[in-house]
C-alpha cells in the first residue's frame, strides 16, 4: 500500500527503445548524417513524450510488446530520422501514441498504421493543405452571417492557409502518388 505499481514499459524504457530501433535501422550512415537523424530522432521522442502526458490516462503500455505497435513505431522512427522537421512531427507522435492506446478495433489500428507510414512522406505545407481541403469540404454552417463567415475565414487562414504555400498542382498530384487521396475527386469535390 502506498506504493507505485507499474506494469510494462517506463518511458524511460520507451525511450531506449526509439533508440534501439534507431540503432539498428541507421547503422551505415555517415557521422554526420548521423548526428542529424539522432537529432531528429529526439525531436520525435520530445513531441512523443508531450503526446504521452496528454493522453496518459488512454495508454495502454502493455501493447509495445505487441509486434505490430512494434513495427508502427519503427515506421515512425524511421521516417522522423529521415525527415526531421520537414514533417509535422507533431501528428507523427500523435499518432504513435494513439497507437498505444487499446480501445479500439483493428480497422483503426490499420488506419493509424498507414497514416505513420504517409505522414513521412507529406510535407508541412502539403498536409495542411490535406486538412484544409477535408475542412472546408465538411465544413456547415448553421446561421450564416458576415460576422460567422469571417471567423470561419479567419480560422482558416489562421491554421491552414498560412501553412500552404507553394503548393502547386504538382505537388497535390503527389498525395495520391502515396496513396493519401485520389487527386481528381479531391479536386472534384468527392474525396
Amino acid at each position: 500500500a502506498g506504493r507505485d505499481v507499474n506494469y510494462g514499459l517506463s518511458m524511460t524504457e520507451v525511450e531506449r527503445l526509439f533508440q534501439l530501433l534507431f540503432n539498428e535501422n541507421m547503422p551505415h550512415l555517415q557521422e554526420k548524417a548521423f548526428e542529424k537523424a539522432q537529432d531528429n530522432i529526439n525531436l520525435l521522442i520530445e513531441e512523443v513524450r508531450q503526446e504521452f502526458t496528454q493522453k496518459i490516462d488512454s495508454i495502454n503500455i502493455q501493447v509495445l510488446t505487441e509486434p505490430d505497435v512494434q513495427s508502427a513505431i519503427n515506421d515512425a522512427v524511421q521516417g522522423a530520422a529521415k525527415k526531421g522537421e520537414k514533417i509535422d512531427l507533431s501528428v507523427l507522435a500523435s499518432l504513435v501514441v494513439d497507437r498505444m492506446n487499446d480501445g479500439h478495433d483493428d480497422f483503426f489500428y490499420n488506419s493509424l498504421e498507414e497514416s505513420i507510414k504517409i505522414i513521412p512522406k507529406i510535407s508541412k505545407d502539403l498536409l495542411s493543405a490535406l486538412a484544409l481541403n477535408y475542412l472546408i469540404k465538411n465544413l456547415t454552417m448553421n446561421s450564416t452571417t458576415l460576422e460567422k463567415l469571417e471567423e470561419a475565414f479567419t480560422l482558416l487562414k489562421e491554421n491552414f492557409l498560412i501553412r500552404c504555400k507553394n503548393i502547386t498542382d504538382t505537388r497535390l498530384i503527389t498525395l495520391e502518388s502515396i496513396g493519401a487521396v485520389n487527386y481528381v475527386n479531391m479536386m472534384r469535390g468527392d474525396t
